[in-house]
């Protein structure tokens, strides 16, 4: 394999800047889904917010969230913990017999040999933090308290950043400086990055390896650009990427960017056939954008996006 991995900074930032202004004005797979819809918002009716039970919650809900359908999964484990928050306890967990934690974990429906392994082996870990998650972040230092994290099963890079970015969320922990962590890489990640031509390369190439590459570079890059959010921007390509662009050669129809993606062949076969009976293309959205212009940082990187640049809208109905 030859690679050659780039990444394009100004690309980036074009990126970035779409889908946080389509995310702010609610538009195409953002209409219907914010943040108080994100998976992990909705919480048992038996957790009080910003408790321990809370923080233990999420550990346990991202302990199962592997190869997944979150949209799916987090309902499941808020109406498992209604159930049975015993279970959600590391103490009451150590205690309970093989049979009765695999009865427990086969409601998880997903991976039930794995699911008990690390319900078993995580409980016995909790005992160094006086079952409690929070008692990872010892320290100021947010890597620190990544690598405890990740000494739990089922927590990798992605895993230990999103509990400790959730915890910062609903303010269970002091918030830190998102740029300390790597940005979590999933598929939509990857995939979104490679179609935007923010990140390119030659030849073919293991997802592990571009997912170190993507984290590397996101890393750096919004640490140089701290008006973006790593973690907000993951979850907006998390809901864009599972929402509309599910497959490398198929878009549907609420995709947010003005143009179609690098590859995208649906879309730009709608594009060539709108083109040929005389009329614009906007988008796959069907977004139209204000006299043409793009709402981009200019082409200096030196400089940020002017206060009356133009804007998107999203009113026209050709």
């Amino acid at each position: 394999m030859n690679n050659n991995f780039t990444f394009d900074d100004e690309k980036a930032y074009a990126m970035c800047y779409e889908l946080q202004q389509a995310w702010n004005l609610e538009v195409g797979a953002f209409k219907h889904y914010r943040d108080k819809q994100m998976p992990e918002a909705t919480l048992p009716s038996n957790v009080e917010p910003k408790s321990k039970e809370h923080a233990n919650y999420l550990f346990w809900c991202s302990v199962t969230n592997y190869q997944t359908v979150a949209d799916e999964l987090f309902p499941r484990m808020r109406n498992l913990h209604e159930k049975q928050p015993e279970m959600f306890n590391p103490a009451h967990v150590r205690e309970v017999d093989d049979d009765e934690l695999a009865s427990f974990v086969e409601q998880i429906k997903h991976i039930p040999d794995e699911m008990f392994r690390r319900w078993r082996y995580d409980a016995d870990l909790f005992k160094e933090y006086d079952d409690n998650i929070t008692n990872t972040h010892k320290t100021e230092n947010i890597v620190d308290a990544q690598k405890e994290v990740m000494k739990f099963s089922g927590f990798a890079y992605k895993q230990s950043a999103l509990l400790l970015y959730w915890l910062q969320k609903y303010d269970i922990i002091e918030s830190f400086d998102e740029t300390d962590l790597n940005i979590p890489v999933d598929v939509h990640v990857q995939r979104i990055s490679v179609r935007r031509d923010v990140c390119d390369f030659e030849g073919k190439t293991r997802q592990g390896v571009l997912e170190k590459f993507l984290r590397n570079e996101y890393q750096r890059f919004f640490k140089e650009n701290k008006e973006f959010s790593p973690f907000e921007t993951q979850g907006q390509m998390w809901v864009l990427g599972s929402q509309s662009c599910v497959k490398n050669t198929k878009c549907k129809k609420n995709c947010v960017f003005e143009k179609p993606c690098k590859r995208d062949l649906y879309v730009e076969r709608e594009a060539r056939n709108l083109q040929k009976n005389g009329q614009e293309y906007h988008g796959a959205s069907g977004i139209c954008w204000v006299d043409g212009n793009r709402p981009y940082r200019p082409r200096n990187m030196k400089h940020k996006l002017a206060d009356n640049q133009q804007k998107l809208d999203f009113s026209c109905e050709c």
